[in-house]
């Protein structure tokens, strides 16, 4: 994991990771590593959680259809749950994700 002062806090009300086990939505803060190599999940009770973005995937969204939906490969029923317009400081964040 890096260091704090390499990390750029993203913030999304509406964000939330689902850990697999049980259904239950857990309200999330994100941070990306400055070469975006990394997505650290901060969700509530919870022990940070480390995605490589390499392994991150959009799935479809089975519920509303109104939001983003990401997986990691190497964690299959694991998802974080996005609204469909993720902003930070006004600008669309864009992940270089593979479908």
């Amino acid at each position: 994991m890096t260091s704090d002062a390499a990390q750029r806090i993203l913030m999304e009300p509406d964000t939330y990771y689902f850990d697999g086990d049980m259904a239950r939505p857990r309200a999330s803060r994100l941070q990306i590593s400055r070469d975006h190599s990394e997505l650290t999940i901060s969700a509530s009770g919870l022990a940070p959680i480390i995605w490589r973005t390499a392994d991150i995937r959009v799935v479809p969204d089975q519920a509303g259809r109104d939001r983003t939906v990401l997986r990691a490969t190497n964690n299959p029923v694991a998802r974080l749950v996005l609204a469909e317009k993720f902003l930070l400081g006004g600008r669309s964040i864009v992940f270089s994700i593979s479908c």
